[in-house]
């Protein structure tokens, strides 16, 4: 698979830079639900193949400063930098979403069923190196819903 950060990584970045700008971050935690499925009933290789794509597409579709990683098995972690203050990170998220509705591996195209959790960051009196695991935490509790719920997209606040 392209390398792409880990968890750990991903909380550096984050943690990085200018703490005043913290709520213009939100952290999207996308899931592909199907992956077991197609592991299963694809050749082997396949379901890596779909990750390599997925990390691809959500590369190719961040912005400037967006930090795409791996949050481990089948899940991906994609932090939004410097949302303006208006903006939840909801359009943002769905567009990623809509970039991984189909992989196409040789001849097969596989629908790809993915549940998206996201949480925007807000001003806090937490220590710096707390504020990550809150974003985490809460970006997961929204994927949690998501999968729960069947909907594309859940929004943590």
């Amino acid at each position: 698979m392209s390398v792409l950060p880990d968890r750990d990584a991903l909380k550096a970045a984050a943690e990085a830079g200018d703490p005043a700008v913290w709520e213009r971050r939100a952290l999207l935690l996308i899931a592909l639900v199907n992956l077991d499925v197609i592991r299963e009933f694809f050749p082997a290789g396949v379901g890596d193949r779909v990750m390599e794509e997925c990390a691809r597409r959500l590369k190719d579709q961040a912005r400037f400063g967006d930090i795409v990683a791996r949050a481990g098995g089948d899940q991906f972690a994609v932090l939004l930098i410097d949302l303006p203050e208006s903006d939840s990170g909801l359009a943002r998220a769905n567009e990623l979403f809509r970039a991984l509705r189909t992989i196409r591996v040789g001849d097969v195209v596989m629908p790809i069923d993915a549940r998206c959790g996201l949480a925007r960051g807000r001003p806090f009196l937490l220590p710096s190196d707390l504020r990550f695991d809150e974003l985490y935490e809460r970006a997961e509790r929204a994927l949690t819903r998501a999968r729960a719920f069947g909907t594309a997209v859940a929004v943590e606040d």
